[in-house]
């Protein structure tokens, strides 16, 4: 079989949808040794596999996704076309196009994200879904609400969890490199951890705060993430609860310093209102951190029994999970064991051999 994909977010600092398709490509590339795939990006990278085909297309938007569709269609002419972050190019039509789609952001939340992205979904995903031959969910949760909002065939529809890479993992505290991480990023001693762009669907305001209301003054609060859309909010907040000295803002972390961050905090707290998967909670767990998520979309089925789970727009709710955890040796012993258990029903060997399969169904 010939399968090409659009891999343009894997380079570049990688947040959810460029993390998820470097681990498929990765993952194809190591299992598959018998397909031939074409690749397509802006950027040129060296690969050595006789099984690969690499193109890198520096063009503009629209620009790129019309001419990778044109060598698609005149030149390449693929069994499988598979698109795990953009619709354009399935929306053309492309012969057997298998689209990732990760969440419903831009039609359940369109005031709170990227409205060139908003646009851009909303004109293509429609006829994406119609004329794709598969669609891949990452989570049951956006698998029920894309059928629940278009007309489509539950046989056509793929739920496929994501992973977690091994680097998340518990780490001795006696390893000296935590001790260099928590210097080289000034972390308190004690410290409330928030893993995740800073944009209002992550709800960080309700986080704040729930901090401010909770009375355990010796914890910190740690923001890691890069500045997202509407982010202005959650700065004023700060400002206007007084809290400039107990929160720091760290941005995009180094991918093998993260968990070293993750290692040190004392309990991890995600009140996202809407995620399609949620890598950091299942980061967290492998950690060994104690995790508090919202009741909403797909989180509870990443996090399961092993973590406390709380109304995302209540802030009192938030607060007493952060209190009960940092006040509780037994609760918190019991949520890392469980974290520990549930995190390793999430492999990303398991994701490829299933996005494989569904590729290959496909067969001619």
């Amino acid at each position: 079989m010939k399968i090409a994909i659009d891999i343009r977010e894997i380079f570049g600092p990688r947040a959810g949808k460029g993390e998820y398709t470097f681990r498929i490509l990765k993952g194809l590339l190591r299992l598959d040794q018998e397909n031939k795939y074409f690749l397509y990006s802006k950027k040129h990278t060296q690969t050595k596999r006789q099984n690969v085909r690499l193109r890198a297309i520096n063009l503009p938007g629209l620009i790129w996704h019309l001419t990778v569709w044109l060598d698609l269609k005149l030149r390449v002419r693929p069994d499988v076309y598979l698109s795990p972050t953009s619709y354009i190019v399935p929306a053309l039509g492309v012969k057997n196009s298998v689209i990732i789609v990760p969440d419903l952001v831009s039609f359940l939340f369109p005031g709170e994200h990227n409205k060139k992205a908003v646009w851009l979904e909303r004109m293509f995903l429609k006829a994406a879904l119609k004329k794709s031959e598969r669609i891949i969910t990452i989570s049951r949760a956006t698998k029920h609400d894309l059928l629940a909002r278009f007309e489509l065939s539950e046989k056509k529809v793929a739920k496929v969890y994501l992973g977690v890479h091994s680097r998340f993992r518990e780490i001795k505290r006696e390893d000296s490199r935590l001790i260099k991480i928590r210097k080289k990023y000034n972390l308190p001693e004690k410290f409330i951890l928030f893993v995740g762009v800073l944009s209002p669907r992550k709800n960080l305001v309700r986080l704040l705060r729930a901090y401010h209301k909770m009375t355990l003054r010796d914890f910190g609060l740690v923001i890691v993430g890069r500045k997202g859309w509407y982010y202005q909010n959650i700065f004023y907040e700060v400002r206007k609860l007084g809290l400039e000295d107990r929160v720091c803002f760290l941005d995009y972390l180094r991918e093998e310093d993260l968990p070293f961050v993750y290692n040190l905090a004392s309990v991890f707290v995600f009140p996202s209102l809407y995620e399609g998967f949620g890598f950091p909670p299942l980061e967290a767990m492998a950690c060994g951190t104690p995790v508090i998520a919202s009741r909403a979309s797909s989180l509870p089925e990443v996090v399961g029994k092993a973590g406390l789970l709380v109304d995302p727009k209540k802030v009192s709710e938030i607060s007493e999970a952060m209190k009960r955890i940092l006040t509780n040796k037994g609760l918190r012993d019991k949520l890392i064991r469980l974290g520990f258990l549930q995190a390793k029903k999430f492999s990303w060997n398991k994701t490829v051999r299933e996005t494989l399969r569904i590729m290959q169904s496909l067969k001619p």
